[in-house]
């Protein structure tokens, strides 16, 4: 299982990133605007993925124009520490968060 977590750093606007794992490239790119975040997320075949998105309440991430609870393949974990967690599964992600 990979895991994301983006640990946000105030002279920090963007970051890309990626790991090749043994099923595959991981990878999470982020990107902040204003008070909007961005984050694109690719998971593997076969593997499933933990993605830690800040945000207090759950309700303002979405996946695509998707409220993230209700998004095909992520599935929350908890909401807490000023972050929501989901677990996702195989695919290309991308959250939003205002």
């Amino acid at each position: 299982m990979s895991e994301s977590r983006f640990v946000p750093r105030s002279s920090m606007a963007w970051v890309h990133c990626s790991y090749d794992s043994k099923l595959g490239k991981i990878e999470s790119d982020w990107k902040r605007e204003g008070g909007a975040l961005a984050m694109d997320l690719t998971i593997p075949t076969g593997e499933i993925g933990t993605v830690w998105i800040p945000a207090a309440d759950g309700a303002a991430v979405m996946e695509g124009a998707t409220h993230a609870e209700k998004a095909a393949g992520a599935s929350l974990v908890r909401r807490g520490d000023g972050a929501v967690v989901y677990r996702v599964a195989s695919g290309s992600y991308h959250f939003t968060v205002k």
